[in-house]
């Protein structure tokens, strides 16, 4: 199952959102999954998705954040497709 495929199927509400990294212009990335916790907000996103830390995501709501953890998560011993872990903070 690709990343698009799991996102249109499994997840309540996919999104896309804005990525501006370091010397460049926001970029539509997407289909993301954002998932907000007591811990932190963490968006998952397109394996090939570019967001290395301290790049700004601005979220569908308008909200602007910063990537202070980016993980490429491949597919072995998950349930999970290929994706991209963008940890974010306000």
């Amino acid at each position: 199952m690709t990343w698009l495929e799991f996102a249109l199927l499994h997840a309540g509400e996919p999104c896309t959102v804005r990525v501006q990294t370091p010397g460049r212009g926001p970029v539509p990335v997407g289909p993301c999954v954002i998932a907000h916790r007591e811990t932190g907000t963490t968006v998952l996103c397109p394996p090939d998705t570019e967001a290395p830390p301290g790049s700004r995501i601005i979220l569908p709501e308008g909200e602007t954040v910063e990537v202070v953890g980016a993980h490429h998560l491949d597919p072995v011993g998950t349930r999970l497709p290929e994706h991209r872990q963008l940890d974010v903070a306000r």
